[in-house]
């Protein structure tokens, strides 16, 4: 269903900022990609959301 491939979106979208997290050297950069991601992956959602939902109703 939609519900369960927008969550698995969400999810990795989670799963690869705490893996740049882990990864990253610079807290600086750290937090800086962290933010765009973030809102990146925010909107991302928002938009996937927006279209399933479009689609999912009825004319």
């Amino acid at each position: 269903s939609w519900r369960t491939s927008a969550l698995q979106m969400v999810l990795f979208h989670v799963g690869f900022v705490l893996l740049y997290l882990l990864a990253a050297p610079l807290p600086l950069d750290v937090y800086l990609l962290e933010r765009v991601i973030i809102f990146q992956s925010i909107n991302n959602t928002k938009a996937t959301l927006n279209q399933v939902l479009m689609e999912d109703t009825p004319d």
